[in-house]
């Protein structure tokens, strides 16, 4: 693993050293009477940064996908390198890793998560959309219809309003159609993972 008897692996350099730290340090620090809303405020505040570094872990999870380390090891994939190197299930594990190879397509959503408007569990249908879409041969990605409706619901309903967007057979009601020649297919749409 990245930690070693004596501190961390020069792999691990003095970003990720500080960032485990400062958690460490906050999980020990003591408790101070709050009045309930105030909980609540503070379990919010928690988990937008809890959303923000799954997002950092997403990321370089898609950088390890790029570099074929995971089978180098003799794991299957790195879906299962993460299950079993990062304790996770499959499910997280393989929504990490479709966030982290999608990302980069997903500016606007990922700028929505730093201002608290959706959580790392919206980015999750949006980046499988994006996956759908780069393996159609006349599909297009569009994140914002996704976008607008993922800051307005739960992240409960809003896969179920992408699901149903890529289901849809009904022009008013669907993103990715058959293109015509004046227009190319754009898709807002996704698809249930498989792991």
């Amino acid at each position: 693993g990245p930690l070693s008897g004596d501190g961390f692996s020069p792999a691990i350099n003095s970003e990720f050293g500080r960032v485990r730290q400062a958690v460490e340090r906050f999980c020990r620090r003591p408790d101070e009477p709050v009045l309930a809303h105030e909980l609540g405020l503070q379990l919010e505040h928690l988990a937008q940064s809890r959303d923000m570094l799954d997002r950092e872990f997403a990321r370089l999870a898609g950088v390890f996908a790029s570099t074929g380390e995971a089978e180098r090891q003799g794991s299957n994939g790195e879906v299962e390198w993460l299950r079993h190197h990062c304790h996770m299930s499959v499910i997280d594990a393989a929504e990490r890793m479709v966030v982290g190879e999608h990302l980069a397509e997903m500016p606007d959503s990922s700028a929505a998560l730093d201002e608290g408007r959706v959580g790392f569990g919206h980015l999750v249908p949006i980046a499988r959309n994006a996956r759908f879409c780069s393996n159609s041969p006349t599909a297009r990605f569009d994140e914002k219809p996704l976008l607008a409706s993922a800051v307005e619901e739960s992240v409960s309903r809003f896969r179920h309003t992408a699901l149903s967007m890529r289901m849809s057979r009904t022009p008013k009601g669907t993103r990715c159609r058959r293109p015509t020649p004046s227009s190319p297919a754009r898709c807002s749409c996704t698809r249930r993972m498989t792991a």
